[in-house]
């Protein structure tokens, strides 16, 4: 009866050991996972900066400039998108003085 017992309590402690390091396996993978997400997402970032970075140096060399002097009004909204396709956009309209 005392070999069976230990017997089991063998086989018991085994099995506790197989899972632990089926456990610790499953654990490393995810951090693995969780490791490759971080460096793409760090890349991500990295790719948002340079981007900033072309639009600032972008807009550095933006200029608009009036081909005569007198009032101008905005014809368009804050923050509107204006692109040009087949119709070319009104930008601006010039005020009578």
């Amino acid at each position: 009866m005392q070999h069976d017992s230990s017997v089991a309590q063998y086989d018991s402690s085994v099995a506790q050991e197989r899972a632990q390091g089926a456990a610790l396996r499953s654990a490393e993978g995810q951090l693995r996972v969780a490791e490759t997400l971080l460096r793409n997402l760090e890349a991500q970032v990295d790719q948002s900066k340079a981007a900033l970075e072309q639009a600032k140096l972008s807009l550095g060399y933006t200029v608009i400039q009036a081909p005569w002097t007198g009032w101008w009004l905005l014809a368009t909204w804050s923050g509107q998108t204006v692109a040009a396709s087949l119709q070319a956009p009104t930008l601006f309209v010039i005020a009578r003085t």
